[in-house]
């Protein structure tokens, strides 16, 4: 598939169950340039979005993991098979979304947290998908949305098939496990939820 973002044609090509059943920090640096697809039945209508923030969180020597304790009622779609979602609250305030990733029973998944919007742009604010809380929001996502397949029908994700230039960074704002190299953004990204020359 095709698509024309900010006036360059690049390739896509829609992302297979196999895709989120690699290890969680593959996932993740794969899934920055990749076009997450929302289709809204109701008004027959698609959203595109250019992920261009996300970190890895594991199942193993990973503190600031959800999955780091066991499996637990709220964190139990991350324990599911791949190629699903995993929103959950913060703070008892804002919602932050998931791509499951990895066999069943393993327990990781990649946070999703800064977007570009390739269309619909009058519909949202410009900084609307910086930041997970934000992102979340701005697309109305909530628990209700956990373990929604990202293999078709109201989601699913287009990857690049071209190579994309990614910038590698500790995870924002943990305090356990924080100085893994987890975090991976969209190379001079002005979409990203920090800006470069805070970092």
């Amino acid at each position: 598939m095709d698509l024309i973002i900010n006036g360059i044609e690049e390739s896509f090509e829609l992302a297979t169950e196999s895709f989120y059943l690699q290890p969680t920090e593959i996932v993740a640096q794969k899934l920055i340039g990749s076009i997450f697809q929302i289709f809204n039945k109701e008004q027959n209508q698609k959203v595109l979005l250019r992920i261009v923030e996300t970190e890895a969180y594991l199942s193993y020597g990973d503190e600031a993991s959800h999955s780091f304790r066991g499996k637990t009622k709220r964190n139990s779609a991350m324990f599911d098979k791949g190629g699903v979602l995993y929103v959950y609250k913060i703070y008892g305030i804002h919602h932050c979304i998931n791509v499951v990733t990895e066999s069943e029973g393993i327990g990781a998944a990649v946070l999703l947290r800064a977007m570009e919007c390739i269309d619909s742009k009058e519909v949202f604010p410009q900084n609307a998908f910086r930041g997970p809380g934000k992102l979340a929001k701005s697309l109305g996502f909530t628990t209700e949305d956990t373990g929604c397949t990202l293999l078709g029908g109201t989601y699913s994700l287009l990857l690049p098939t071209s190579y994309v230039p990614i910038r590698t960074t500790p995870r924002i704002g943990i305090t356990k496990s924080a100085d893994l190299p987890l975090r991976f953004c969209l190379q001079e990204s002005p979409f990203v939820s920090v800006d470069w020359k805070k970092q």
